[in-house]
């Protein structure tokens, strides 16, 4: 699927953006990134989000990493498209899912407005900073069309900040992010806490998790 690459205005990084240390890490390890995610098994809330979508709907998968759910979601027949602040992940993603991806910033998606009926967020919006959360989820709803869907997960807890590799995490209690889904003017339509025995690469750490699927 090709798409227009026009919305908002380009967010331009400052010096003391994190996203850039978080994109730098990516840059540099996206062969091994995708090797540690490519295969993983998908969100258990996978099916219940592609149930809510329209046949033949355009979804973006916004942080697609590698492509693993980009794959799923043009395994159902969607019209996918991926996005990722990281190019290098973004070529990778391209090859794995047979879908076309574009280098972009979560806080100022390249997509016309109401041309999306689904935006798929998995791990991804947590790589920015709190303050930054109402202005990319305005955004989110700014290219979904009136009755689209949106997943995403997050992190449970309540800090935020670099970790041991300068990855930018930000963690939100459930409560703060459906508050966060609803003064963005979502619909909640489904939510789930889950805890991962070890992380994706740091195979020591346990992880909580929360997602949910949004109506706009």
């Amino acid at each position: 699927m090709r798409m227009a690459l026009t919305g908002a205005p380009l967010v331009l990084p400052s010096r003391n953006d994190p996203s850039q240390a978080t994109r730098r890490y990516y840059d540099e390890r996206a062969q091994s990134y995708a090797q540690a995610t490519q295969l993983l098994p998908l969100h258990e809330d996978f099916e219940d989000f592609a149930t809510r979508l329209p046949k033949n709907a355009r979804v973006l998968d916004l942080g697609c990493g590698a492509g693993r759910d980009m794959r799923a979601l043009a395994a159902r027949g969607f019209r996918t498209i991926g996005l990722d602040a990281s190019f290098p992940l973004v070529e990778l993603a391209s090859e794995f899912s047979g879908c076309h991806a574009v280098e972009g910033d979560l806080r100022s998606i390249p997509f016309e407005g109401e041309s999306l009926d689904g935006v798929w967020a998995s791990a991804s919006l947590l790589h920015l900073r709190r303050k930054e959360i109402p202005a990319a989820l305005a955004e989110v709803s700014r290219v979904l069309r009136v009755g689209g869907s949106f997943f995403s997960s997050v992190k449970t807890g309540r800090e935020e900040g670099p970790d041991s590799r300068s990855r930018w995490f930000t963690y939100f209690e459930p409560d703060e992010w459906l508050s966060l889904m609803r003064g963005a003017g979502f619909a909640i339509v489904h939510s789930s806490s889950t805890r991962q025995v070890t992380g994706t690469l740091d195979k020591d750490a346990p992880v909580a998790w929360f997602a949910c699927t949004v109506q706009k």
